[in-house]
């Protein structure tokens, strides 16, 4: 049996990236391509979040003002310009308390701003 030279031939397509900022516009261009009858095979689909620096994310106050502060005295600066100790006389709790609280806060951070994308490509 021979096959016809369309069906040895490889289908060949486009592979592009498509950004839009809001849903709206999403649902507006996947109307269009239903309207003329386009086929397109979605590989992917993310969301970015949008990093407002009023957002607190779920942190709790005390974590998000122990990141603050700890941000703002250049406790995460190399080499430091403050100290644990330091941190702590601030809040006046213990140095294990002020750990907690910036570990907790950073791992909250993380995992809704960089790690976010990482967990949504897991689920593809």
């Amino acid at each position: 049996m021979r096959r016809s030279s369309r069906e040895s031939v490889p289908t060949r397509g486009w592979t592009f990236e498509i950004r839009f900022r809001e849903q709206e516009r999403t649902e507006a261009f996947q109307a269009r391509v239903d309207e003329y009858d386009i086929s397109l095979e979605l590989e992917r689909l993310r969301a970015e979040l949008e990093i407002s620096t009023s957002m607190q994310y779920d942190r709790i106050d005390k974590q998000y003002e122990t990141l603050v502060t700890a941000f703002e005295a250049g406790y995460f600066e190399h080499p430091k310009d403050a100290t644990l100790e330091e941190i702590d006389d601030e809040f006046g709790v213990s140095g294990a308390a002020i750990t907690g609280r910036l570990r907790r806060g950073l791992t909250s951070v993380l995992s809704q701003t960089i790690m976010w994308g990482e967990q949504l490509d897991r689920f593809e």
